[in-house]
């Protein structure tokens, strides 16, 4: 019975957050850093991991 609580309460800390970065931290970042930020977000996934690290356009430009 305990599993199926933790699960739960995993769940919905889960959601929480979802609902957080979405509407909370995302717009705010889009706001601090506009167009690299908004970039940035249409390159990396935000739950699924990424074999290669994010490398702005430009990034190796010297």
């Amino acid at each position: 019975m305990s599993s199926l609580f933790l699960l739960g309460w995993a769940i919905v800390f889960f959601l929480l957050n979802t609902l957080y970065f979405k509407f909370v931290e995302e717009p705010g970042l889009e706001r601090r850093f506009g167009e690299d930020y908004l970039r940035y977000k249409a390159k990396v996934p935000r739950w699924v991991p990424m074999f290669r690290p994010y490398e702005p356009s430009g990034a190796n430009d010297n």
